[in-house]
């Protein structure tokens, strides 16, 4: 019987999802994509991002083109590289202080899940304020987060499509 009310839920689910109001983000791959971010950057006036990535993105060719692309627009970079894996509460609190600091306009975030999901999280918090933990479970964020452009180096995490982040709170030994 209780399979029958959990199926009965995924059908009604599945039918009222398509009426909802779901963003599908824009999409860019292949050759050279990497350097689209700075149009994409300079047509939506964006001036100031704050890339989050390993130090071994950074120190990539590939970023190294991307930043002299930026620094001809006069776009000038804040860049964090010490993201750990499965993000922490305190690595979140520690970006958005710097975020805030740099006066940050939107996120460039280069690399896999974590990231990903620290930019999410920030992008929460210094949209609507407060801790992360307040935004613990579905439905919590009120609406769109700072831009945040995404470049996924690895392969099946989808974070980069979708809008959940898993933090760490060492505090409660919990994932969030």
């Amino acid at each position: 019987m209780n399979t029958f009310f959990c199926r009965a839920f995924q059908c009604c689910f599945a039918v009222g999802a398509r009426f909802l109001p779901w963003r599908t983000p824009e999409v860019f791959s292949g050759e050279g994509s990497l350097l689209r971010a700075a149009d994409i950057l300079r047509e939506n006036g964006l001036r100031r991002p704050f890339v989050i990535a390993s130090r071994r993105q950074c120190a990539d060719e590939h970023f190294r083109a991307l930043q002299e692309k930026l620094d001809e627009q006069d776009i000038l970079l804040s860049i964090f590289s010490s993201v750990e894996p499965n993000p922490s509460v305190e690595t979140v609190e520690k970006i958005a202080a710097q975020y805030k600091i740099d006066s940050c306009d939107c996120f460039l975030v280069i690399g896999g899940g974590s990231p990903m999901d620290v930019a999410k999280a920030v992008g929460v918090v210094v949209k609507y304020g407060g801790r992360i933990e307040e935004y613990e479970g579905a439905h919590k964020v009120p609406g769109k987060i700072v831009p945040l452009i995404a470049i996924p180096t690895t392969a099946g995490t989808g974070s980069e499509v979708t809008a959940f982040s898993v933090i760490t709170d060492h505090r409660r030994d919990y994932k969030l």
